[in-house]
């Protein structure tokens, strides 16, 4: 078991695998802002692990500001290290819960060592420091973005600070899938992995999570995470058979 703070740290470290354009201190709060592309870069963090709300808390108008001057959705991030109250005042106030989360963790030197028995070596690897045309162009296309969030994408990369590992499994000259791990106080959060999904079932996930691994370890990494949508099923079912466990989630509140 666990305590707020620790998911006050993970939460902390998250911060790190996806800068936002413009952030904002709001007390322990960050507001971020980044042209309203992604939940995540458009959202309150509030995982200060701090005790209850209190709804006379001013800094909610700090809140509305920031994002109204922004033309921006009020969104809040919530998870179980947010204030004890905080969503439920949020509900309270018209708040809409969307994108539900599991934050997910394991052992990076347990995940690197294990052996699959899938036929996925036959898939070559490459680890980048950064994202190259190729490692862009197969993401946007992996994922299903509009090739117009290319240039949004190569920013918000461009503002990660910390060592970063960019990985492709190619087979031949096709990009089959991509991943990244972003490395800080002894732990690697994986974002971006994503198989191409007519490749799926042949122990790629697996191969690209455990190169992830491998390479955040070489990074001094001794524990990993990551944030998964809670109803992927397929990723959800990929992480946990490769080894990574269910250690709390979060949401969002938006008002609309």
């Amino acid at each position: 078991m666990h305590d707020k703070s620790f998911y006050s740290f993970i939460d902390r470290l998250g911060l790190g695998t996806w800068p936002a354009q413009e952030t904002e201190l709001c007390g322990s709060w960050l507001l971020r802002a980044s042209e309203g592309v992604t939940k995540r870069a458009n959202s309150v963090w509030t995982g200060d692990g701090s005790g209850i709300w209190n709804p006379a808390d001013m800094r909610r108008e700090q809140v509305e500001r920031f994002y109204k001057s922004r033309e921006l959705p009020v969104r809040y991030h919530i998870s179980d290290a947010s204030p004890d109250g905080l969503d439920a005042w949020l509900d309270s106030q018209g708040y809409v819960i969307e994108v539900p989360c599991l934050i997910m963790t394991a052992d990076a030197a347990e995940m690197a060592k294990l052996a699959y028995r899938t036929g996925s070596e036959r898939f070559r690897a490459e680890i980048l420091p950064a994202p190259d045309e190729d490692w862009m162009q197969s993401f946007i296309a992996l994922e299903g973005h509009k090739p117009e969030l290319l240039s949004f994408y190569r920013r918000l990369f461009d503002r990660i600070t910390l060592p970063s590992g960019f990985v492709k499994i190619k087979d031949e000259a096709d990009v089959v899938a991509v991943g990244t791990s972003v490395v800080e106080n002894g732990w690697a959060g994986f974002t971006n992995v994503v198989v191409h999904p007519e490749r799926r079932g042949l122990g790629i996930g697996k191969r690209l999570v455990r190169e992830l691994a491998a390479w955040s370890g070489r990074q001094g990494a001794e524990r990993l995470y990551l944030q998964v949508i809670a109803d992927n099923e397929p990723a959800v079912r990929l992480y946990r058979s490769a080894g990574f466990t269910d250690s709390f989630t979060y949401h969002y509140r938006t008002k609309f």
